[in-house]
């Protein structure tokens, strides 16, 4: 598991946020039921989108590894929402191995990241983490009070120098 923070510039985590919190408060105005369908909370993002070059190529430099990334998203954790332990070997991940998760808000309460090996991260705002999504059980506590908004980025075929 690694922790970067202050990884992007503020401004830009900021438009992210914004991007995906729009979306959501779309949803929620058609009366959507947010809660019970999970890509209702997402925004993909196309591979050719600036910030996950950047974030490739941040990890890239720091970790002294190769990476390529097939998917990437906009997620919004509404307040109630959490995710038990889990490894991405469901049928659209089984093609990845590791992934990041990059926080783009810590105005909500709770909601921290956790692994089935005790680690425990407190989403900051701007915190970058890299971890074997595919062999490392995770998940995420319950968020309370206000909404927890995520980038996620899957990788494959990682290879570390």
């Amino acid at each position: 598991m690694h922790i970067f923070d202050d990884v992007l510039d503020p401004t830009l985590i900021d438009s992210y946020r914004n991007r995906v919190a729009t979306h959501f408060d779309a949803m929620i105005a058609k009366n959507h039921p947010y809660m019970a369908f999970y890509p209702t909370r997402n925004v993909v993002l196309k591979l050719d989108d600036p910030v996950i070059s950047i974030i490739q190529q941040f990890l890239e430099s720091r970790l002294r590894v190769k990476l390529t990334c097939y998917e990437a998203e906009l997620q919004t954790w509404p307040v109630r929402s959490y995710s038990q332990l889990h490894v991405h070997d469901n049928p659209g991940r089984r093609k990845g191995d590791y992934n990041s998760s990059l926080y783009l808000n810590d105005n909500f309460f709770a909601g921290e990241f956790y692994t089935e090996h005790g680690i425990v991260i407190t989403p900051k705002k701007n915190r970058l983490t890299f971890f074997d999504g595919s062999k490392i059980k995770h998940g995420v506590h319950p968020v309370e009070r206000c909404h927890r908004y995520t980038m996620i980025f899957w990788f494959r075929d990682t290879v570390f120098y």
